[in-house]
C-alpha cells in the first residue's frame, strides 16, 4: 500500500532528476550554448560575491559592536 506509493514517488523523482542531468550534460557539452551562457554565469557569480561581501560586512560590524560592548566595562575598570 503506502510503501509502494512512496517507492513509486521516489522512482519518479529519480527519473526526473536523471532527465534534468542528461539535458544539463547536453547543454554544457554544446560549445555554442556554453559560450552564450558564460556571461550570464559571470554576472550571477559577480552578484553573489557582492552579496556575500555585504553580508560579511554587516555581520563583521555586528560582531565588532558586540565585542566592544562586552569589553567596555573591562576597559573602563582598567582606565579608572
Amino acid at each position: 500500500g503506502k510503501d509502494n506509493s512512496s517507492d513509486q514517488e521516489g522512482r519518479e523523482r529519480m527519473e526526473s532528476l536523471m532527465e534534468f542531468l542528461q539535458e544539463l550534460i547536453v547543454f554544457v557539452s554544446d560549445e555554442r550554448r556554453r559560450q552564450e551562457f558564460t556571461p550570464v554565469l559571470d554576472e550571477v557569480s559577480s552578484v553573489f560575491q557582492q552579496v556575500a561581501i555585504r553580508v560579511l560586512e554587516i555581520r563583521g560590524s555586528r560582531a565588532m559592536r558586540n565585542i566592544l560592548r562586552l569589553q567596555s566595562p573591562a576597559i573602563a575598570s582598567v582606565e579608572a
